[in-house]
């Protein structure tokens, strides 16, 4: 069941009995949940089913009638829920617009299936798309973690000066801590959103060279293949590809759609070559052979 958090600041408590005491007489206000006290902090969390049953008087009323607690102020508490649906949705929408190419890189090492990667490279088209999704789901999270909280104006002492700064310290505390998750979230959607931007500078690279002997005899051809739309594609391909027993090197280029592959014939075929391009989920329209 949903509902609204607030923060009640509240002034004489000094032991667990008094949180006992103050958690008790908040539980028996009729649409109050979910309560929890620290008398340290001097502040008591609670879920209103709706606005409206957060009568200043009427807790101030309900406290005291435990000892001698005052209740300084109301505190409308800014939706973590919310921030943190936002923020889940931005990870979602990056780890599809950049799934084309994280799918078939976890099918070049065996994480993967390379069927069900080759059905999602049409999201290269949309990958703008769920990158602005991205960006705008954590424009409204970061937002709704830093606007600023809403103060009931009921209540003889709403504007007083509050001497005991505990509850504020615990206002500011629990403000950092969401939002230092937010920050890693954050991290995460974007090195997702912009995995295909920067996979090739990380994972790519020149592929390993093995120096044949005098006796080897090599082989080279080029294959043409569909699919590969960035840098992380390139290096599902090299992954792939470089694993093969007999092969040298292997160059992949996703805006050509070009591999090149140097092997040794003798311990690998041209089959199990275009089998490996294809294992992340690739097709191979067509090859050559590249005269030395």
């Amino acid at each position: 069941m949903k509902g609204v958090r607030f923060r009640l600041e509240i002034e004489g408590m000094t032991c667990e009995h008094c949180a006992r005491n103050v958690a008790e007489a908040l539980k028996a206000l009729p649409g109050l949940r979910d309560v929890k006290v620290d008398y340290r902090a001097g502040v008591a969390m609670v879920t209103a089913d709706n606005e409206s049953v957060m009568e200043f008087s009427q807790i101030q009323q309900a406290i005291s009638q435990k000892g001698a607690y005052r209740l300084v102020r109301i505190v409308k508490e800014s939706g973590s829920g919310s921030t943190l649906k936002w923020a889940l949705a931005a990870v979602g929408a990056a780890l599809i617009g950049s799934s084309c190419c994280i799918l078939p890189l976890l099918a070049a090492v065996g994480i993967f299936s390379g069927t069900v990667a080759a059905q999602v490279h049409w999201l290269d088209s949309l990958r703008p798309f769920f990158l602005g999704i991205t960006i705008v789901a954590l424009g409204i999270a970061w937002w709704s973690a830093l606007r600023s909280k809403e103060v009931r104006k009921e209540g003889p002492v709403c504007d007083c000066e509050v001497n005991d700064r505990s509850s504020v310290r615990y206002g500011v505390v629990s403000a950092m801590r969401n939002v230092r998750v937010l920050a890693v979230i954050t991290v995460i959607a974007l090195a997702l959103g912009t995995f295909p931007y920067w996979s090739g500078w990380v994972f790519g690279g020149e592929s390993p060279q093995v120096n044949s002997t005098v006796s080897e005899v090599v082989v080279s051809a080029v294959f043409h293949v569909d699919g590969m739309t960035c840098g992380g594609c390139e290096q599902a391909v090299k992954t792939s590809v470089g694993s093969l027993p007999g092969v040298r090197t292997v160059e992949a280029d996703h805006e050509s759609g070009m591999v090149k592959v140097v092997w040794v014939p003798e311990v690998v075929s041209v089959k199990e070559i275009i089998n490996a391009i294809e294992k992340p989920g690739y097709r191979v329209q067509g090859w050559e052979w590249v005269s030395k």
